[in-house]
């Protein structure tokens, strides 16, 4: 069963696979990689509308086909919320 994605997300480890058929109307899943901290500096805005970071980025609603920890252990649902960062406004 698919994991319907709650709200929009960066990806800091890892990868997942996601059905984005509900937004963008693509029915092939978008592979969502991990952000390198090293490319971009402390403090750079991401824009959603960059091609650049959306592939970082995993959008609420859609769906997580699939997902992966940076060493190719699959999470489990506990791990996914634990590395979920807190928002910034807490």
């Amino acid at each position: 069963s698919h994991q319907k994605i709650p709200c929009d997300m960066l990806v800091l480890k890892g990868s997942a696979v996601v059905n984005e058929a509900m937004l963008t109307g693509e029915s092939v899943p978008q592979v969502k990689e991990a952000i390198d901290s090293n490319q971009y500096p402390v403090g750079q805005s991401l824009d959603i509308d960059d091609p650049t970071f959306r592939r970082h980025i995993i959008f609420g609603g859609t769906f997580c086909v699939d997902q992966s920890a940076k060493q190719s252990q699959f999470l489990t649902e506990s791990s996914m919320v634990n590395d979920v960062l807190a928002p910034p406004d807490q």
